[in-house]
């Protein structure tokens, strides 16, 4: 089974951001490995899995979580993220605990 993987790049100055889809915290400080920043990578031909991975070898993490789902990726200040309504944060709350 041939399994496609894309690397999103990313430029040293304009590292992505990791943000949390309930409560928009924002993690800024990505890990590394190697010494460089791990890079967003996504697999799979219908089931598609996003990770971290390093571009020196074949280490890979996985996205972290926040509020008990997967974080959203984002590169630069720039999150396309719909506004939600305070209500609309609770029900999501209430869906994923």
């Amino acid at each position: 089974m041939k399994v496609n993987i894309m690397f999103r790049g990313i430029d040293e100055k304009n590292q992505g951001k990791l943000i949390c889809k309930i409560c928009q915290y924002v993690e800024c400080n990505l890990p590394k490995h190697h010494g460089k920043t791990l890079r967003w990578f996504i697999s799979g031909n219908f089931d598609k899995i996003e990770y971290l991975k390093c571009e020196n070898c074949d280490y890979t993490q996985p996205i972290a979580s926040h509020c008990n789902i997967q974080m959203y990726y984002s590169e630069g200040d720039y999150f396309d993220l719909p506004d939600f309504t305070k209500k609309d944060y609770e029900n999501m709350k209430k869906e994923y605990e």
